[in-house]
């Protein structure tokens, strides 16, 4: 009785490279690189740049396996990302931000409220309503809070009575914490 089947082994095509002669490549590979680190697709790139036919999915389990992939992503060059939890600032106009509300009315159907909205003093410096909510509108109020008041060159607060000439309203600033914590859902536009 004769048999076709073959012993059982790796399945697929037998490859150019053993594991352990890829190992050796991908070692050279790496120490040739200017960079601390790299990872499976790079090397499997330059690999193919040699004329080097190998699967990535291969390279990414013999770099991990043997330790060489790239520990870790570096931090942000520009600190850490995340939010430290802190809004409150110590003088206006260190950190506004911008928000969105959408609403209903009979008239209009659905529109968008855009505020800029000052940390310090929890002060509205613009604000905006659109009939499309896109990125442009709600940087229209922003730009016209960047623009220089004649309040701030007397010495005066820039957003007090000027903010009525710009569209925006105060919200009334409390002694411990902003009201409004730079949310547009919690204000309004004045009717």
């Amino acid at each position: 009785m004769t048999s076709d089947c073959q012993l059982p082994g790796k399945r697929g095509p037998k490859t150019a490279l053993s594991d352990e002669e890829l190992l050796q490549e991908i070692r050279t590979v790496l120490k040739a690189s200017p960079f601390l680190g790299e990872g499976h697709r790079k090397v499997k790139a330059r690999f193919a740049a040699k004329g080097i036919r190998v699967g990535k999915n291969r390279v990414l389990r013999l770099m991990r396996e043997h330790g060489l992939l790239a520990s870790v992503r570096r931090g942000h060059p520009h600190g850490d990302r995340s939010h430290s939890g802190r809004i409150r600032t110590e003088r206006p106009d260190e950190l506004w931000c911008t928000d969105a509300s959408r609403f209903w009315t009979k008239a209009e159907g659905w529109c968008w409220f855009f505020a800029a909205v000052d940390h310090c003093v929890s002060d509205v410096v613009g604000w905006h309503v659109a009939k499309k909510g896109d990125r442009w509108a709600a940087l229209e109020r922003s730009a016209k809070g960047c623009e220089p008041t004649w309040a701030a060159s007397r010495g005066r607060s820039p957003w007090g009575s000027v903010c009525g000439t710009t569209g925006a309203h105060s919200t009334a600033p409390g002694s411990s914490r902003p009201r409004s914590n730079g949310s547009a859902s919690a204000l309004r536009p004045p009717t």
